[in-house]
């Protein structure tokens, strides 16, 4: 491959994200992968596409997803659309010969999780997903220290994600707060995140048990404020879940956190060890060793095989997003395997389903 081609579906607050990651990497991997060129941006109109193009260096705009398909120079197409719009891109730009990167989540719910799952198998195709906060140099300093079996049996668990913003009643009705657009509310926007981490770091669920809430069932309308429109997705989640290695724990996601800003936490208690990771103290890790007691770890950008920016330079949140994107190219180009994947979308839906199947019936749910 002497180039990569890369097509983006979709251009808004993400999207921007993802072009800054491609335009970063050849500066922080210098030499480390062939050329990457936008090739093409796909926006729902003619005049949106030409604009999005001109203003951000893509070479062509497209307002229809399957004519971009046919661009031979497209090797990867980037999926940063809604939710309801990520089953059928994927599979079509799958079966047009192109690897995947897919924004979380994969779909809709497992069920269409399972669809994309087989349309990878039977096209032998890649399909890596956006789950950025596994980059982060004190996550992936967690990981390895969990590894050696630092932590021995774990315990118990807790992870948390806090937004403030939704708990203003004037704030429109958005494709986020419609189920059949989104999948779900704050578990699927932001809970996804941290069920990733918890499967990444100590291993796969077995049980949940989960309670949801809708505070405000009303929004005026975006192009009409003075009608209101039906909120159908959850604005908060609890739930209480248990891991195949047994240990048990407690998560909880809110966009209702009045005062939050992006309060991401994990943290994890064993025989041997423990960790705690708050991502607005995203450049230290915070780790007990028995005997030892706690230690601040400090991790910054201390990332494997890069020198830039300086390793004890502060890190910011758009990285880990870049850290992601490299990886994913890196494997592509060099025909091997890339995580997190299709696996790892289908296994979070599912636990996201069993969530919200228990908030329904008030059961444990088997996943």
């Amino acid at each position: 491959m002497k180039k990569i081609g890369i097509a983006m579906a979709g251009f808004g607050y993400i999207g921007k994200v993802h072009l800054l990651g491609y335009k970063d990497i050849p500066l922080i991997y210098q030499n480390k992968l062939p050329k990457i060129e936008m090739k093409a941006v796909c926006r729902s109109s003619s005049e949106k596409a030409a604009l999005t193009a001109i203003e951000n260096g893509f070479e062509k705009g497209y307002s229809s997803f399957d004519e971009m398909l046919l661009d031979k120079e497209i090797n990867i197409i980037d999926i940063v659309t809604p939710n309801y719009l990520h089953k059928e891109q994927i599979i079509k730009a799958l079966e047009a010969g192109k690897d995947v990167l897919c924004e979380k989540p994969l779909g809709l719910n497992s069920k269409e999780a399972e669809e994309i799952s087989a349309a990878v198998k039977k096209t032998g195709k890649q399909l890596g997903m956006i789950f950025n906060y596994r980059f982060i140099p004190a996550i992936q300093q967690a990981k390895k220290l969990i590894n050696e079996g630092r932590l021995g049996k774990v315990y118990s668990f807790r992870g948390e994600y806090f937004h403030t913003g939704y708990q203003d009643a004037m704030r429109p009705l958005t494709w986020r707060m419609q189920k059949d657009k989104s999948g779900g509310g704050a578990l699927v926007d932001m809970g996804v995140h941290v069920l990733d981490l918890i499967r990444f770091l100590l291993g796969e669920f077995e049980t949940v048990n989960g309670k949801t809430q809708t505070f405000i069932r009303e929004r005026p309308l975006p192009d009409n404020a003075g009608q209101m429109g039906e909120v159908t997705v959850d604005d908060a989640a609890w739930l209480t879940a248990s891991l195949k290695g047994g240990a048990t724990g407690t998560v909880e996601i809110s966009r209702f956190a009045t005062g939050s800003l992006d309060d991401l936490k994990i943290s994890a208690f064993g025989e041997k060890g423990a960790f705690k990771f708050d991502l607005m103290d995203a450049n230290y890790l915070y780790w007990y060793d028995e005997g030892q007691g706690w230690r601040r770890i400090e991790t910054l950008q201390h990332y494997e095989d890069t020198k830039f920016p300086s390793p004890r330079s502060i890190i910011g949140w758009t990285r880990f997003h870049v850290e992601n994107q490299y990886r994913f190219l890196e494997s592509v180009v060099n025909g091997k395997s890339f995580k997190p994947d299709v696996n790892d979308g289908l296994a979070v839906q599912r636990v996201i389903d069993g969530i919200y199947k228990s908030a329904s019936t008030g059961l444990n749910v088997n996943l």
